[in-house]
């Protein structure tokens, strides 16, 4: 299946490239995590792996809490 690149407009355009991108990506994350890379630590990807993925649980939680501290209560519905 070929794409008509002229006809898409720029959100499908960033669509595939996120998509392709992604897969580029996880292809080299697994060459790292075993080591295929020589310059690269296979450790190294274990410790960003569990580091970024704590960084997005407490930014997460950070912005739960921040939502809950500034948001108005709603008025009570008068009966």
């Amino acid at each position: 299946m070929l794409i008509n690149w002229n006809r898409l407009n720029a959100g499908k355009k960033l669509g595939y490239l996120l998509m392709f991108l992604s897969v580029v990506g996880a292809i080299l994350y697994g060459f790292w995590l075993l080591g295929a890379i020589p310059f690269l630590d296979p450790d190294a990807a274990v410790k960003t792996t569990a580091f970024l993925i704590m960084l997005f649980l407490f930014v997460v939680i950070g912005f739960i809490g921040y939502v809950a501290a500034t948001t108005t209560p709603p008025k009570p519905i008068k009966r």
